[in-house]
């Protein structure tokens, strides 16, 4: 008897050792990252996921506002650039007027029409009156 008792107690060790090299197996390849843990949703049954999902969603906001404000800067500086080009157009044409203006107002420019009107004022007036 005391032959099998000492069998039975070698096999439960045995057993016991195999159980805890299984273990220590399972616990290694849990540790281990690949692909298709992450694919079919067991990483989110580890421990070690939930101590940085406050990270991960922190970076994920983040992100999301990153590229928001990146498209929001892009299109300020397209609007931005769409303005100056107007600017540009609006000082060119002021310029133009301005010319026109000095054309006109010069004091031949004004004899010139004043002939064309009829009028009757001499080359020494120096003065016109306007009558309301």
């Amino acid at each position: 008897m005391n032959l099998f008792k000492k069998i039975k107690s070698d096999l439960d060790e045995q057993i016991a050792k195999d159980a805890n090299e299984k273990k220590n197996q399972k616990e290694i390849s849990n540790n281990k990252f690949s692909w298709r843990i992450f694919i079919d949703g067991r990483i989110l049954t580890r421990k070690g996921f939930f101590k940085i999902f406050g990270l991960i969603l922190f970076a994920w906001i983040l992100g999301i506002y990153y590229i928001g404000n990146r498209y929001k800067n892009e299109k300020l500086m397209r609007e931005q650039t769409n303005l100056k080009a107007e600017l540009q157009l609006i000082e060119s044409e002021k310029l133009l007027i301005i010319e026109k203006l000095t054309k006109i107002s010069t004091r031949n420019a004004i004899k010139q029409k004043l002939q064309q009107k009829n009028s009757n004022l001499s080359d020494n007036e120096g003065f016109i009156k306007v009558e309301r």
